[in-house]
């Protein structure tokens, strides 16, 4: 996760996108096979989400399915997604692989200027910069039921294949080689025990407002118990 070096750090003080990689962190400790990320580059530089758009890639090259929402990828990011669902106005205007984003507006008489990014054209596209398309772009998709443009390779406009798309390996992850096969866990029971109770100890201490409070009723119960016994003494 390149989170080494702030292993000994305070979460409030990481930075952003350390913070976005400690989240994804404490989802994958129960190895989910699949994840659903709102905005995970939402609030980062340039540098930083790519390196996180990289990590949920390495993710699902391991055998994970990752979903996630982006506004308005970077031409960078663009080219680590495998697959687009494009929303424009609540309907869908794209659903495909990336590779085929650009013979699908062909396909509609919308020419991608060179050298330029794709997504950035469909989302000019959309804004209405080149005119009303959305209506057409809606209706050649089925508003996201077509399945035409969801291979894995690079189509012609006469559907004919050119260039197919190298994928990694995949390791897929399943009960038997994870779980079955492990003679044991890393921890035993009673080492995680001792972990949480050291770190809810630690949570507690730091939380100024929640130590007040049980010491405010450590000290009311000690009163009471004081004045117990002291009414006791009396009546005697």
């Amino acid at each position: 996760m390149g989170l080494d070096v702030s292993r000994y750090t305070l979460t409030g003080k990481l930075s952003g996108g350390q913070r976005k990689r400690l989240a994804i962190a404490l989802e994958l400790i129960n190895n989910p096979p699949v994840m659903f990320l709102d905005e995970p580059t939402s609030g980062l530089d340039s540098a930083t989400s790519k390196q996180c758009l990289a990590l949920l890639k390495q993710l699902a090259q391991e055998g994970r399915t990752i979903i996630c929402t982006i506004h308005q990828p970077s031409g960078t990011l663009f080219n680590m997604i495998d697959h687009l669902y494009v929303v424009a106005d609540g309907n869908c205007v794209y659903t495909g692989s990336t590779h085929n984003l650009v013979p699908y507006l062909t396909s509609l008489g919308l020419h991608c200027p060179t050298h330029y990014s794709p997504i950035d054209f469909l989302m000019e596209i959309c804004n209405g910069d080149y005119g009303s398309h959305i209506s057409k772009l809606v209706e050649s998709i089925e508003n996201g039921k077509s399945n035409v443009w969801r291979s894995t390779r690079t189509l012609y406009l006469n559907e004919e294949i050119i260039i197919p798309q190298q994928i990694a390996p995949i390791r897929l992850y399943s009960f038997e080689t994870e779980f079955k096969q492990t003679p044991h866990y890393a921890a035993s029971s009673w080492k995680q025990l001792c972990i949480l109770v050291k770190r809810n100890a630690v949570k507690l201490i730091r939380d100024r407002v929640t130590l007040l409070y049980i010491m405010s009723l450590i000290h009311i119960f000690r009163r009471i118990t004081q004045e117990g016994e002291l009414y006791k003494s009396l009546v005697k």
